[in-house]
């Protein structure tokens, strides 16, 4: 916290309490005389060199209708008619942990006999009668004070000599009332009178025989209805609508100073929440095990633990009885036991909201919590809980700074590791590496995911001068059929087709003999080179890179890891043959009689060739697979009669730079654990357009599958919307669906609907953990389970994987596929909406538990702030 205070002062040094002319002509000149200052020397000032000050900030005179604001708040100990000496004075405080910012011995005073205490409050008050309620609290706590501090414009001499150290710690409303409670406590048979009598002056509520007080959300705050509160403002009137406020709640026969709903002040009744225990909290959060193995707590803490625990099972005796344990052991003096003992009375009958982590708890900045125990403890299994370690977002000038200069340094350093740019999509990547490239002057080969991609890099190359030229796309004119045959040629690995292709097309299709012209020619280029990712996994050769930096534009990983199936019948097939040899024949054989839906790992140093069998091969039309990726491949599982299988391709050794919004470190350290890995992550920016998310259904393939009339439904609703959707869902003809997003810079003139959870199959996450060489055991065993997750920022229930690294991976294709489909809308530079139907929850998403027929999406919206708290 700032040691920064406000009052007013007057810099005038005394060394005996100012006569009367004198002090007329202070009382004049103070209310225009502001201190800004540190507290210490505030302190000095006060109390060493005499001067006299207010703790008030005046608009124009000192007086209470001109009081702008107040912080400290002095108390006056003349001892004449109730005395009571400094250290008793303290030790009372200390009881009640209400910190004293600092003190002084005021001129009058002989031997410490006379004083003054001054109090820092958490923040400055505006709310004047809000002040007087403090003032007047505390007052009771200290029946010897000087009545005459009451006065909310009063001016305090300074005095002849500081008493102790001075301290920057505040006092919060929670204490001071929990100090007056326990003061009145100390008398039992007066207790209930005492408190009617104090708030019957005051005009507070009685609830359960307490002080009606409590620190709730501000956003309900703004609902009016007939429950008048009363609460500190702030300069510019509001808070966030997410910020706690310390409210007072004011008698019915009190002028209503702010209304809120009465159903929503006590949400629960003491141990009302049945589906945790206290054992649950202990289990996730670090301060409740320290508290109850014995370690020394904070008064704030164990305040923070009780507000919670009164509102679970059994979770109030469950903090009673580490009292009785704390009673035999030295960790607390008895006073502040008997205090403990008293705040849980009071919570329990005053029901306190449970206190945010962030508030008070020493672990809050390495604990992924939730807003408070609780919902650390326990995640609805229908809801999303938003975490709260607040992401803290920067601007979008200071982003893409320092994506420029994560860019700059990667290609700058003289290796051969894997560099990860991770940044937002829209961010402006591809206008980073272009301006990189054009300042250091280098030659570089850039890979991205489409050819769509590929020709507008090409072209904003070269409107910045830049030399560069693209590889070539497959010409347009050749036939279907023809088009149909290369294809397949390629899938099946089939290169003695594809070398009779070659020659039949070169004189049946002038434009193919140019395009492969073209793609010798740009591939031996000296200069930058635009590619797809595809191209240059496949054939791009070592010695064409040597030359060149790489730049890859979005996440590769697709294009290093890869999936191929056939049918085991195929396979028993192609056994058969008499042209497959010997070992060809035995491994078939092998790869396709494994146990049903068990991954296998093949690690092995010698590679079949199919060069003798290619012609044979080639012929055979019974044979749709790449027989040679297939016989070399690094995992197999057989599951309902196909034969899945996966092969690794190997990213170039070189230096590669990876720029992208999904790039996982750890997945690309899994499989790549023979390189060094450089991972710059580049500080998250709000988004200027939203995300509402429908998130209470699992929007599968299946459940799209069994709920059609939803699907159209809501296919009707956001017709003017561009949709993103599963392939074998899609209707319109823009090409967007899920697996092919990536590079799709032409969408984000109009708002976007993204239909369905895009959910891997687990054999393919399965045969990937394989892949890189992860515990087979586990790769076999663990099984997709509706269970708890933790994802950025949020925990939530959802259906994955128990192992970590499984789930992982299987989070990783989710997340990626959602937020490169919601990068389509370039939120960061449009004020679009995007709206998403998906249990997965998409970051900065408001989440939205409304049926999705029910409702416009409007309304949804409006309750969707409400919802996600």
């Amino acid at each position: 916290m700032s040691d920064i205070v406000r009052v007013s002062l007057d810099r005038t040094f005394y060394k005996s309490k100012p006569d009367k002319r004198e002090i007329v002509a202070i009382s004049k000149r103070i209310a225009k005389s502001n201190y800004e200052g540190s507290l210490n020397q505030l302190a000095d000032l006060v109390g060493n060199h005499g001067c006299t000050w207010a703790p008030a900030i005046f608009r124009n005179e000192r007086k209470s209708a001109d009081v702008e604001e107040i912080q400290l708040i002095a108390l006056d100990f003349d001892n004449k008619e109730k005395p009571i000496s400094f250290d008793e004075t303290v030790a009372r405080c200390n009881t009640l942990h209400l910190p004293i910012a600092f003190a002084y011995e005021t001129f009058s005073s002989t031997n410490c006999s006379k004083f003054r205490i001054v109090f820092r409050y958490e923040t400055p008050i505006y709310n004047m009668e809000f002040y007087s309620i403090i003032i007047r609290a505390l007052m009771e706590i200290f029946p010897e004070a000087d009545k005459s501090c009451k006065d909310i414009c009063r001016m305090y001499f300074g005095g002849k000599g500081l008493i102790g150290r001075v301290s920057n710690a505040t006092v919060r409303p929670e204490e001071i009332f929990s100090g007056l409670y326990f003061i009145y406590s100390e008398n039992p048979k007066t207790k209930v009178h005492r408190i009617k009598r104090f708030c019957g002056e005051n005009g507070i509520d009685v609830k359960n025989k307490t002080p009606y007080i409590s620190r709730i959300p501000f956003e309900i705050l703004g609902k009016n209805t007939a429950v008048p509160v009363i609460y500190n403002k702030t300069p510019n009137g509001s808070f966030s609508a997410d910020e706690e406020v310390f409210v007072i709640f004011r008698s019915v026969c009190s002028k209503p100073v702010k209304t809120i709903p009465g159903d929503m002040l006590t949400p629960l009744k003491t141990g009302e929440i049945r589906s945790i225990n206290a054992r649950d909290c202990y289990n996730v959060c670090q301060l409740m095990r320290d508290f109850c193995n014995g370690e020394y707590v904070h008064y704030e803490e164990r305040w923070g633990i009780l507000t919670n625990m009164v509102h679970i099972s059994a979770g109030l005796q469950f903090y009673r009885n580490l009292l009785n344990r704390s009673c035999t052991s030295d960790v607390y003096e008895e006073e502040q036991i008997r205090k403990m003992y008293c705040n849980c009375t009071q919570i329990s009958k005053n029901l306190y909201w449970p206190a945010r982590c962030s508030g008070y708890c020493r672990y809050r900045d390495v604990c992924r919590h939730g807003k408070n125990i609780i919902q650390t403890a326990k995640a609805s299994k229908n809801k999303i809980v938003e975490l709260d370690n607040v992401v803290k977002y920067a601007s979008l000038e200071d982003a893409r700074e320092k994506l420029y200069k994560a860019t700059l340094t990667a290609l700058k350093k003289p290796d051969k590791d894997i560099h990860i740019i991770k940044a937002q999509t829209g961010i402006g990547k591809t206008y980073t590496y272009i301006k990189c490239i054009k300042k250091l002057k280098i030659n570089c080969i850039v890979a991205v995911p489409t050819n769509t991609l590929k020709e507008e890099v090409l072209k904003r190359m070269k409107e910045e001068g830049i030399d560069a030229v693209a590889t070539p796309s497959f010409p347009n004119d050749i036939s279907e059929e023809d088009t149909r045959l290369w294809e397949s040629c390629m899938n099946k690995g089939d290169r003695y087709g594809y070398e009779k292709l070659k020659k039949r097309f070169r004189k049946q299709y002038p434009s193919f003999a140019a395009y492969t012209e073209e793609v010798r020619e740009t591939m031996n280029y000296p200069g930058n080179i635009v590619t797809t990712h595809v191209r240059l996994m496949n054939q791009f050769e070592e010695w064409m890179i040597d030359d060149h930096y790489l730049i890859i534009d979005e996440d590769i990983m697709q294009s290093v890891f890869n999936c191929g199936t056939v049918s085991v019948e195929q396979i028993n097939r192609l056994r058969e043959r008499s042209y497959i040899t010997g070992f060809i024949r035995k491994r078939l054989k092998y790869y396709s009689t494994s146990a049903e839906n068990k991954v296998k790992i093949h690690l092995r140093e010698d590679t079949l060739s199919v060069k003798k069998i290619e012609k044979d091969l080639s012929k055979d039309m019974g044979v749709t697979f790449d027989l040679y990726k297939f016989l070399n491949c690094k995992a197999t599982v057989v599951a309902n009669g196909v034969v899945n299988y996966a092969w690794i391709t190997e990213l170039p050794n070189s230096k590669v730079i990876i720029m992208s919004a999904t790039a996982d470190k750890e997945v690309y350290a899994a499989f790549f654990k023979n390189r060094h890995i450089e991972y710059y992550d580049i500080p998250e920016v709000k988004y200027k357009g939203k995300i509402l998310q429908w998130v209470n259904q699992s929007f599968s393939r299946r459940w799209m599958a069994e709920h059609s009339e939803d699907v159209e439904m809501l296919k009707e609703k956001y017709k003017d919307c561009y949709e993103i959707c599963f392939k074998k869902f899609e209707t319109d003809s823009t090409d967007l669906h899920f697996g092919n997003t990536q590079g799709m810079d032409s969408y984000s003139d109009k708002n976007l609907v993204i239909l369905g959870t895009p959910f891997p199959n687990d054999i393919m996450c399965r045969l990937m953990a394989a892949a890189a060489d992860y515990d087979m055991k586990i790769v076999n065993s663990d099984k997709l389970n509706f269970r708890e997750v933790q994802y950025f920022n949020y925990k939530f229930y959802f259906t994955t994987f128990e192992d970590e690294f499984m789930k992982n991976l299987h989070i990783y294709h989710i997340q990626s596929e959602l937020e490169q489909a919601i990068g389509r809308a370039r939120l960061l530079s449009t004020d679009n909406t995007v709206y998403v139907y998906s249990r997965f929850p998409a970051k900065q998403a408001n989440f939205i538990y409304d049926n999705i027929n029910g409702g416009n999406a409007e309304n949804s919206e409006n309750g969707a702030e409400t919802q996600k708290t």
